[in-house]
């Protein structure tokens, strides 16, 4: 319980806790009737261990404009599937989701940040990125930065038995292929 005048903090109808303004989400309560949770509009960034391992969910809708998740933003939350809206900007760094049953994500064109958000979903075989996005772009359903060519993300489901990297991919970045031995 936050007292309605703290200069800080304040709790919302969804009994989570966020910064008096409510532009960012500090710590989402786990509701064990909600199946689902879409993040409310006007929230700009959700703090790091905003989703932990209490929280279990059928479904998290990631919206909002500009909207940036801290590292650790998903630290082992239950989670079975991400949609992720126009608008997100930056998924950050050090996500890691328990229970995703989703196979294929798509990342829209706002997002100029993956961080190694992926390494943290395991099931994840195809990424598609929208055509309109100007940082990245996805060959076969595995992420490239169009600046410089690199391979930034190879997902971790993906079943491949060999890999070739497609013609324009001149470097990969260090935790592209962090889910494969």
């Amino acid at each position: 319980t936050v007292a309605d005048d703290n200069m800080t903090y304040q709790v919302r109808e969804d009994n989570s806790l966020y910064s008096k303004d409510g532009k960012v989400l500090i710590d989402y309560a786990s509701n064990d009737d909600a199946t689902s949770y879409e993040v409310p509009e006007g929230v700009e960034k959700i703090g790091g261990f905003a989703f932990d391992g209490g929280n279990s969910l059928v479904k998290l809708t990631l919206q909002g404009e500009n909207l940036v998740l801290e590292d650790y933003a998903l630290f082992h939350p239950y989670i079975e599937s991400i949609e992720i809206k126009e608008g997100v900007k930056s998924l950050g760094k050090h996500s890691s989701v328990d229970g995703v049953i989703m196979n294929e994500i798509d990342l829209p064109s706002t997002v100029i940040d993956i961080g190694n958000f992926f390494k943290g979903l395991p099931t994840i075989q195809k990424i598609n990125v929208a055509e309109e996005n100007s940082i990245y772009k996805d060959v076969d359903g595995v992420v490239i930065r169009k600046q410089d060519g690199a391979l930034v993300c190879y997902p971790g489901g993906k079943t491949d038995a060999s890999y070739r990297t497609p013609e324009g991919v001149y470097s990969i970045d260090k935790e592209a292929f962090y889910a494969h031995d």
